[in-house]
């Protein structure tokens, strides 16, 4: 027995594509009002975040647990659990299920000159106190990690919030917030204050007029079950059991103003269970905001040949993590598909012989996908 949409998205749906092909049908380019703006040409990385919008199923959720909060993001086939201890995520994709993995940042600090980090035994305090002596390295290998002396090492353990659909996990000098979307399991780091030592941009470094011991914005990661590796776009991580490969990217800084900053992740030579985020913060107003996203790597490059040959114009997602989109094309990827095409999250495929005309609207109903356009 099919499920029926609701009486509401129902006529709704029917009312944007009434609009919709009436506009056509007389030659008239569709107002950004009509189908909620279905008819705007989406750009392929931004698929996810259209098609969530419309999404109210379960497959995304925040929860809170009696020791933290859970997290479903049954797009990207992740879960993740928020304690005392951060966030621990696991893999739910068929052939590995349950496989734990996190990234954890554990100290805050500056770059130094040119970019050479020496290493000490310990991380020098930039704020008061001297709780950072709990912290510790990786906490299942025992493997003590070495900061550069002007960094702040972190406290392990915290607190954890929960506030609608995001969870905080808060220490001494970062609060780390975790929501999920269609497009991943978002890790956002939050530093409250500006670290000690004036900052320099980047592009003085390597001028005789840096101060010594001076730079940009450093955030140290830890990588506990998987590996870590350079991608082009930021980093990805090699699950140590199954090796399913994750992209942690998509990211983006800003300060407290909404200004975005220089940034980038630089992953040390020859560490595999470590990475860094560099953000010149020289005119800054902190806060300052930190975000990269956890996705199947496979989702982020979309099978890896991107794009389709003409114009998308609507995306939907089913309950099962199904990306659907429609629009004015022939092939997406590496699939010949003709105005409407499904995407499962490794491999493009098409919906039936297509349609001989434009998708300009999507929606879904259970396993029902509704399309509306210009097409007989």
């Amino acid at each position: 027995m099919k499920r029926k949409p609701s009486l509401l998205a129902y006529s709704c749906f029917v009312l944007a594509l009434t609009t919709l092909l009436t506009a056509h049908a007389n030659n008239q380019p569709p107002t950004a009002a009509s189908a909620a703006n279905q008819s705007a040409p989406i750009p392929m990385d931004q698929l996810g975040a259209v098609a969530g919008k419309q999404y109210q199923g379960d497959g995304l959720s925040v929860i809170a647990t009696a020791d933290g909060a859970s997290l479903r993001c049954a797009f990207q086939r992740l879960e993740g659990q928020v304690t005392r201890e951060g966030l621990w995520l696991s893999s739910t994709a068929d052939n590995n299920s349950g496989e734990r993995f996190r990234v954890m940042a554990m100290a805050v600090g500056r770059a130094e000159e040119f970019g050479v980090r020496r290493q000490s035994e310990a991380a020098t305090p930039l704020w008061e106190g001297d709780w950072w002596m709990n912290a510790a390295g990786n906490s299942e290998s025992g493997v003590a990690l070495r900061f550069p002396p002007q960094s702040k090492t972190l406290q392990v353990h915290g607190s954890v919030s929960v506030n609608d659909q995001s969870v905080r996990f808060i220490r001494p000098g970062l609060t780390e917030e975790y929501t999920v979307s269609v497009d991943g399991v978002r890790q956002d780091f939050v530093i409250l204050e500006k670290p000690g030592g004036a900052s320099v941009p980047a592009s003085r470094l390597a001028s005789s007029l840096a101060p010594p011991a001076q730079g940009e914005l450093r955030v140290e990661l830890s990588v506990t079950g998987a590996k870590v590796e350079r991608a082009a776009d930021g980093a990805r991580l090699v699950l140590d059991g199954s090796e399913r490969k994750l992209a942690y990217n998509r990211l983006r800084v800003t300060d407290a103003t909404g200004r975005e900053l220089p940034a980038r992740m630089e992953v040390p030579d020859k560490s595999e269970i470590s990475l860094a985020v560099l953000v010149d913060d020289a005119a800054a107003i902190y806060p300052v905001r930190i975000d990269p996203t956890f996705s199947d790597a496979n989702w982020v490059s979309l099978g890896g040949i991107p794009g389709a040959d003409n114009t998308v114009f609507a995306a939907a997602v089913d309950a099962s993590g199904n990306l659907y989109v429609g629009g004015v094309f022939t092939v997406v990827g590496d699939v010949i598909a003709s105005g409407i095409a499904k995407w499962n999250g490794s491999t493009w495929s098409t919906l039936g012989s297509g349609m001989n005309g434009t998708v300009f609207a999507l929606a879904v109903s259970g396993n029902d996908v509704y399309a509306g356009g210009s097409f007989t």
